[in-house]
């Protein structure tokens, strides 16, 4: 009987760090940007809500896409889309949501919390152009997308 209390305690904990990793997760390194494909990059950060959101900037015509991440990712995620877009025209705005890549430490929420984020990232855009403005998501950054713009 000893023996089944134990193994209920080892899964119990088991559980416990399987779930803090997974609203802490490990940070990828951010390993492509659009500079590489010789975009103009610039390195922004978003101060929100006592927190810094890093990004990049990338500079193109008056309408702009802002870029959300999906799950244990980062701005790199989507950068070759951005490029695709700089060349037809438009601006971007890719960012790391709290918790991830270079952007302040933060439970990560699968896009509850994340969604403020992409409001930040919107009012940001908005500050650098008037044109219109889409919102391009990947996984928990489309949730994020969709329950900020709800």
């Amino acid at each position: 009987m000893p023996w089944i209390i134990g193994l209920l305690a080892l899964y119990l904990l088991l559980l416990l760090v399987v779930a803090w990793i997974s609203i802490r997760p490990p940070r990828l390194p951010v390993y492509i940007s659009p500079g590489v494909f010789d975009a103009p990059q610039e390195e922004i950060a978003i101060p929100y809500k006592g927190r810094w959101l890093r990004g990049w900037w990338v500079e193109g015509g008056p309408n702009v896409a802002v870029f959300a991440h999906g799950y244990l990712m980062n701005r790199a995620e989507l950068t070759p889309v951005a490029v695709k877009l700089w060349k037809e025209g438009m601006s971007s705005l890719l960012i790391d949501f709290h918790g991830h890549g270079r952007s302040a430490r933060g439970k990560v929420t699968m896009g509850l919390q994340e969604r403020e984020d992409v409001r930040a990232a919107v009012q940001f855009a908005r500050s650098r152009k008037n044109g219109k403005l889409v919102l391009i998501g990947s996984s928990m950054g489309s949730a994020a997308s969709a329950l900020a713009m709800a």
